[in-house]
């Protein structure tokens, strides 16, 4: 089967590492995002995609969009049984929908049609969901809108982002590559989304994840599970910029022997013991937020407890 790859991030190397060790499978073309470049001055970062691919000798093709008439051309020339797309980061026309005989395929990060769109893995976490999963879709002209296959469901459990999209990246690859047999025999089951229970996910923004005294314990830890470097948790606390890195819902009642006599448990206050520094949250009467590692604004990531010491905070002292 003659397959062109498209993906970028981390995410998509498993599946390109799936199709490259195929034997049933001619990689005839490996597409990736431009190189980026992070600061001024420095030179160009290649995509997960990009350097696994140029490890593996293949030659990667960077434009800009696939609206270009040479690049589909280019497209066309190759005869693609099937391309498959894996977070690709860039809209794919309806000129090169209709390339391969056996259609395109998109490795999606969720139970379709939940989460439809840039990012349903932190969608999921921030919701509150229990349980996700990787989709195998036939892509058409809208935005993840076309007939799934395969799905595959994950549970979420106290996963974070990272560990989250590891696992899917996983479970995405292998279910990829199990159906390749039906996808060249025509015989996969396409089943219609049903658009009364879709649900978008937007692309999360760094206002979303501010971290403030009105949120419950919950709603805190779910926002720092759902950090990643585009977006981390974020907070003040006594006068200090900090980045939530890892943070525990605890008991409260676990607490009330720990905290000093001259110390309430107030909402928007911390608590802080000789091995622990706890955000009081709204919902202060049932539960805390234990902080286990941080990133003060310009130091490395530490020990919240460590951090707490250093810096002299005390019970009582604001957050958010």
């Amino acid at each position: 089967m003659r397959v062109v790859f498209m993906g970028t991030p981390d995410f998509a190397v498993p599946t390109l590492k799936a199709l490259h060790a195929d034997d049933t499978v001619e990689l005839v073309a490996v597409y990736t995002r431009p190189d980026a470049v992070c600061t001024r001055g420095s030179t160009a970062t290649q995509t997960p995609v990009g350097a696994y691919a140029a490890a593996c000798g293949y030659a990667t093709r960077t434009p800009c969009s696939l609206r270009d008439k040479d690049e589909i051309a280019y497209l066309a020339a190759c005869a693609p049984d099937l391309i498959v797309v894996v977070a690709f980061g860039a809209i794919v026309p309806p000129e090169v929908l209709t390339i391969p005989r056996l259609g395109c395929v998109n490795v999606h990060a969720s139970l379709l049609p939940r989460w439809r769109g840039a990012a349903p893995i932190a969608r999921a976490i921030l919701a509150g969901d229990t349980t996700t999963g990787v989709s195998i879709m036939q892509m058409d002209e809208g935005l993840d809108t076309g007939p799934y296959g395969p799905q595959v469901v994950v549970d979420i459990a106290d996963k974070d982002c990272t560990q989250l999209e590891d696992e899917l990246a996983q479970v995405g690859a292998e279910t990829l590559k199990d159906m390749l047999p039906a996808l060249g025999a025509g015989t996969v089951r396409w089943i219609a989304q049903d658009e009364a229970q879709a649900v978008y996910a937007d692309k999360i923004t760094k206002n979303e994840m501010k971290l403030t005294r009105k949120m419950a314990a919950e709603e805190i830890v779910r926002r720092v599970r759902a950090s990643t470097c585009h977006a981390y948790a974020r907070t003040q606390l006594a006068e200090h910029d900090i980045v939530v890195l890892e943070a525990t819902a605890v008991e409260t009642d676990d607490y009330a022997t720990v905290v000093p006599d001259d110390t309430s448990i107030t909402p928007g206050t911390v608590v802080v013991t000789k091995r622990e520094l706890l955000l009081v949250p709204a919902d202060a009467a049932e539960q805390l937020v234990r902080l286990e590692q941080i990133k003060p604004t310009g130091r490395c990531a530490m020990s919240a407890a460590d951090w707490a010491r250093g810096a002299r905070l005390t019970s009582g002292m604001p957050w958010g």
